[in-house]
Order: C-alpha cells, then structure tokens, then sequence
C-alpha cells in the first residue's frame, strides 16, 4: 500500500519532510497562545485557559521546551509596531 504523496517535507529533507516535531508544534502553540493573551499566562483569557490547561503546567511545559518571557515579548512588540 502507498500513500498518497502530501508535498510536505520531512526534518531530513525528504518528501513529506516539512513536517515539524510534537515539541516543536507545541512551542509554537504554546507561543501564539501568549501572544494572542499579550504574555497573560493564568486567569480569565489567560493563555492557560485557551489551552485548557492549569497554568502550572502551562509554566511546567514553558519551561521544559526553553519559553521564556523574552520570546513572546520579542513576539508581541514586532506586531505592536506595525504601522
């Protein structure tokens, strides 16, 4: 059976290769949460609840993965400066 080719690429380079790892889709997710919340990380609309999860394991994950306040800052004021 072969599958049908998707055009994405693989981290090797290969067909299907574009694909991302789980850690790194995660930072990325974890990243345009803070963004969207301006760096809110716990309470109401706090990046946690639109995760749907407590924000120790959001701090737990941010950590784990190397998050800190400076990458979704840096984030946030490239699209606050936009004209």
């Amino acid at each position: 059976m072969q599958l049908p080719d998707t055009g994405l690429k693989t981290a090797n380079g290969n067909p299907d290769s574009t694909i991302t790892t789980l850690e790194e889709n995660e930072r990325t997710h974890i990243l345009r949460a803070l963004k969207e919340t301006s760096g809110q990380l716990a309470g109401k609309g706090g990046a946690a609840e639109i995760l749907n999860i407590k924000p120790s394991t959001l701090r737990h994950r941010m950590k784990k993965l190397g998050i800190q306040k400076s990458d979704w800052t840096f984030i946030y004021a490239q699209n606050d400066s936009s004209p």
